[in-house]
């Protein structure tokens, strides 16, 4: 009868042990799983979220002049005195970026650009002679991030995306250019938790469809009919 009732004790108190340590290697497991997500509410600085940015936009030498004029013609242009140069504009976005790979500490993912847009202009004999507003939306590609810090990363991207872009006359009436078409951009990207840096080469032409059906299919014309689009813009903003 005693080796029954000490077999009997011996089997709680196995049993006993048991469940104790599987609790323990339970909780283990709990915590383990849950362990990633911050309890403080910050995010890790490479997951994605919304962005805006807002700053400004150099277009470069040839903005908005044919392709079919060579650089020599568009230096002849602007030896002229009273046509100036494009001046720096102003250019503001916001999208959003979808990480799609989280590769520790550096990700991979989408940059979408819901909606942006620029106004620069063009001054003759001192007075504002055209305003160039060029808009744009849909824009697509990918990004890399890395983690250089807790709450600082660099990004890298590139977009590609349709656009529009129109002229005003100095008295914001007269619509004389009317183009679009798809521009590419290539960017980086500086951020410090909530802060975002950004500096993005635009690049590509646009087609004006003012011009006649004919002149846009001739070979020797058609690059006539195309508007150089590229630009540098460079802004600051927030990604939440």
């Amino acid at each position: 009868m005693k080796k029954l009732m000490k077999a009997a004790l011996l089997s709680v108190f196995t049993f006993g042990c048991f469940s104790l340590n599987a609790g323990e290697i339970n909780k283990t497991s709990r915590s383990n799983l849950f362990a990633p997500i911050k309890t403080n509410g910050s995010k890790d600085i490479t997951e994605g979220g919304f962005f805006f940015h807002i700053g400004g936009f150099l277009p470069g030498k040839g903005y908005m002049i044919p392709k079919g004029f060579t650089r020599e013609d568009i230096n002849d242009i602007y030896d002229n005195p009273n046509i100036s140069r494009y001046k720096l504009g102003v250019d503001f976005e916001l999208g959003n970026m979808f990480r799609l790979a989280d590769l520790d500490g550096m990700a991979i993912g989408l940059r979408t650009t819901w909606f942006g847009a620029n106004l620069a202009t063009r001054r003759y004999n001192d007075t504002i002679a055209t305003r160039t507003i060029s808009a744009t939306g849909l824009r697509v590609g990918p990004y890399f991030s890395f983690e250089l810090a807790d709450k600082m990363a660099l990004d890298v991207f590139y977009q590609i995306g349709p656009r529009y872009a129109f002229s005003l006359t100095d008295d914001w009436s007269n619509w004389n250019m009317d183009v679009m078409g798809f521009t590419q951009e290539i960017g980086v990207g500086f951020r410090l938790d909530m802060l975002s840096f950004i500096l993005g080469y635009n690049f590509g032409s646009l087609t004006d469809y003012s011009s006649s059906a004919e002149m846009r299919k001739d070979p020797d014309l058609k690059d006539f009919t195309k508007m150089r689009a590229g630009g540098l813009r460079f802004a600051v903003g927030i990604k939440i």
